[in-house]
């Protein structure tokens, strides 16, 4: 249950915080924009405050599962390691992380696409002829799947996916690792802040 408190409590607070700029970013790949600033200016005036935070439900939903779902499968996946690399720490984290990072991303790549879909629902419609309006999250889901189906639709660049997934989530549980053992040797009081030294780096 600690897993399931914690990435609740962490998914929460990205939420608040970080969508916005996750929402921005998607725009900036997607359209011209200038700058920051101007995708910023535009994204208010078109959409609202709101329009920075379309989406965030279906992220908070799935991001809270998918991050408990990560260090079990983390575990899982380290402990076997260690049968074949008893010595190497950073190996065993390396692989975990690897494996917990592949394994999900068969589950959010289709979750990654709807949630960009619907951040990018109403900039589309006001540069393109496009007459489809996501009322939710389900809707954009089934009409992804109408006109695309499952292969096209939902892992349309699902490789990518695969290896930003499966890479970051190995260095991340690698550096995470590695923290923990530096402040562990020279600050053992102050070895909970390795998380945060981590999210920071």
């Amino acid at each position: 249950y600690k897993y399931a408190v914690a990435s609740t409590s962490a998914t929460l607070c990205s939420s608040v915080v970080a969508y916005p700029l996750d929402s921005l970013k998607t725009r900036m790949q997607a359209f011209s924009f200038p700058s920051l600033a101007q995708c910023t200016k535009s994204t208010l005036k078109n959409e609202g405050i709101f329009g920075l935070y379309r989406g965030v439900t279906l992220q908070f939903a799935i991001v809270s599962a998918i991050r408990t779902a990560n260090f079990s499968i983390y575990e899982f996946f380290k402990k076997n390691a260690e049968v074949a690399f008893p010595q190497r720490s950073d190996l065993k984290c390396l692989i975990g992380g690897f494996c917990s990072g592949s394994v999900l991303s068969i589950i959010t790549c289709p979750f990654e696409i709807i949630k960009i879909q619907i951040q990018l629902n109403r900039a589309i419609k006001q540069r393109e002829a496009f007459n489809i309006n996501y009322n939710n999250q389900i809707h954009c889901a089934v009409e992804i799947f109408r006109q695309r189906g499952v292969a096209m639709g939902f892992y349309r660049g699902y490789w990518w996916h695969f290896l930003r997934d499966s890479i970051s989530t190995s260095l991340y549980f690698a550096s995470y690792d590695a923290s923990k053992r530096i402040f562990r040797a020279f600050e053992p009081k102050k070895e909970a802040l390795a998380p945060f030294f981590v999210r920071f780096l």
